[in-house]
C-alpha cells in the first residue's frame, strides 16, 4: 500500500508546511467565537463587537486563507493521491498487460476492473465505458469515483482497482503470462513499489 503511505505522507507534509497558519486561524476562529458569545449574553451588535477583535478586512482575508488550508472533514488523504496517477500510468500499463489475473467468486468484481482498464490501455480509450464494475470501490473511496460531470473518474476508478489487489485476501491469483510459474496472492508486492 505504498500509494496509500504517499498520500498519507504527503498529507503529514501539509500539515508541517501549514501549522502556523492553521493555528493562526484557529486563534481567530476562537477570538471571533468568544465576541459572538459575548454579543449573545450581553445583547450587543455583533458586528461592532466582532470589528473589535479584528478588522472585517481581515476577517474576509483569514476566511478565504481557511478555506485554502482545510482538509476533508474525515481527515482522509485520498485526494491527494490524484497527484500520483501521472507517475503511475508510467507502470501499470506494463502491470496489467504482463500479468493475468484468476479470482474466486468474491474478488471477481475487481477483475473484471482490472480487465476493463487492460481494454481501455490497448484500445487507448481514456473514459471508463458505462457499465464498469464498480462493486469493488471501497465506501471511503466512492466520493472520488465521479468527477462533475458525473462519469467515472479514471485517475480514482484505476488507483482503487490496483490499490485493491492485496485486500481481496489472496482471493487472487496472478500468472506471469508465458511463464509456468503460478504465484499465490497478488502482485502487489511488485505493483504497489512502483508508487
Amino acid at each position: 500500500m505504498i500509494l496509500q503511505s504517499k498520500g498519507r505522507k504527503t498529507q503529514e507534509e501539509m500539515q508541517k508546511e501549514n501549522g502556523k497558519a492553521v493555528n493562526e486561524k484557529v486563534v481567530h476562529f476562537a477570538d471571533i467565537g468568544a465576541a459572538l458569545i459575548q454579543t449573545r449574553d450581553k445583547g450587543l451588535d455583533p458586528f461592532s463587537t466582532i470589528e473589535k477583535v479584528m478588522p472585517w478586512d481581515k476577517i474576509v482575508t483569514s476566511v478565504e486563507e481557511a478555506k485554502k488550508l482545510a482538509r476533508p472533514m474525515d481527515y482522509d488523504y485520498l485526494d491527494l493521491l490524484e497527484n500520483r496517477f501521472t507517475y503511475l500510468r508510467k507502470y501499470t500499463p506494463a502491470l496489467l498487460k504482463s500479468l493475468e489475473f484468476r479470482s474466486t467468486k468474491a474478488a471477481e468484481p475487481l477483475l473484471h476492473a482490472l480487465k476493463t482498464l487492460n481494454e481501455m490501455n490497448e484500445s487507448g480509450k481514456r473514459k471508463v465505458p458505462d457499465g464498469a464494475p464498480l462493486d469493488f470501490i471501497p465506501k471511503r473511496w466512492e466520493k472520488h469515483m465521479y468527477d462533475e460531470e458525473g462519469t467515472i473518474n479514471r485517475h480514482y476508478y484505476e488507483m482503487a482497482a490496483l490499490t485493491g489487489v492485496p485486500s481481496e485476501k489472496c482471493g487472487f491469483t496472478t500468472l506471469r503470462k508465458n511463464a509456468n510459474k503460478t504465484r499465490a496472492c497478488p502482485i502487489l508486492t511488485v505493483g504497489l513499489l512502483l508508487f
